[in-house]
C-alpha cells in the first residue's frame, strides 16, 4: 500500500509508518500461518508458506528499513548544526526499532521453520498411513474401485484391473460407469451407477447379487 502526502508530513515519517505497517502485516501472515496448521489443512498452509509472500514483504521491511536509515543519515549532514539533539533522538529511536523488530524477525523465523519442519513430518506420516492403506486394499481378495466426490476413477486395486478388464493407469481419472459396467443379470438392463446413488442420497448403497 502507498501511504498518502500530508502537509508537514516528512519522507522520514512516512517511511516508518511504511515500517510499521509492514511488520503488522508479516506477523498477521504468520498467524494465519499457524491458525491454519492447527485446523489440521496441511496443504494449506505449506501453500502459504511457500507463496514467498512472506520472504516478499522481510524485502520490503529491510528496504524501508535501509532506505529509513539513508534518509536520516543525509538529514544528519545536512541539519547536525541546527537540530543536533533532535536528530540523535530520532536516530535512537530508529536503532532501538531495528532491534526490536531484528529480534521479531529472528524468532518469527525460528517459528516458521519449526513449523515447516512440524508440517513436513505430518505430511510424510500421512503418506505412510496412504501407503499402507493402499498396500493393504492391493492385497485383499475384493476388487476395490475407489472415486473422487465427482465419480471420476482413483484407485483401482488388482482384482478390480481384472474383473474389469481396465489396468489402473488408464483408468485412473475416468468416470466409473466408462470402466465397471452394471447390469441385471435377468434383464440385462443397465443399473444405477452406484456412485451416483451414494452421491444423491448421501447414504450406503448395497446392490443385489443379480
Amino acid at each position: 500500500k502507498q501511504l498518502a502526502n500530508h502537509p508537514g508530513e516528512t519522507a522520514p515519517t512516512q517511511s516508518a509508518a511504511l515500517l510499521s505497517q509492514l511488520v503488522e502485516q508479516e506477523l498477521a501472515e504468520l498467524a494465519n500461518t499457524i491458525a491454519i496448521r492447527r485446523r489440521g489443512d496441511l496443504d494449506q498452509a505449506l501453500a502459504l508458506v511457500r507463496t514467498n509472500f512472506g520472504k516478499a514483504t522481510m524485502d520490503r521491511i529491510r528496504a524501508t528499513a535501509g532506505e529509513l536509515i539513508r534518509r536520516e543519515n543525509e538529514e544528519l549532514t545536512t541539519r547536525l548544526a541546527a537540530a543536533r539533539a533532535r536528530s540523535v533522538r530520532t536516530r535512537t529511536i530508529v536503532l532501538a526499532g531495528m532491534v526490536v523488530l531484528a529480534i521479531l524477525l529472528l524468532g518469527a523465523g525460528i517459528h516458521v521453520t519449526a513449523l515447516i519442519a512440524g508440517m513436513e513430518h505430518a505430511r510424510l506420516h500421512e503418506l505412510i498411513q496412504k501407503a499402507t492403506f493402499s498396500t493393504t486394499l492391493e492385497s485383499i481378495g475384493d476388487a476395490v474401485i475407489s472415486t473422487d466426490d465427482g465419480g471420476l476413477i482413483t484407485f483401482l486395486n488388482p482384482v478390480a484391473e481384472r474383473v474389469t478388464g481396465w489396468p489402473a493407469g488408464d483408468a485412473i481419472g475416468r468416470p466409473l460407469a466408462s470402466v465397471f459396467h452394471i447390469v441385471n443379470e435377468d434383464t440385462r438392463q443397465a443399473v444405477d451407477n452406484p456412485v451416483d446413488m451414494v452421491l444423491r442420497d448421501g447414504a450406503v448403497v448395497g446392490l443385489a447379487n443379480h
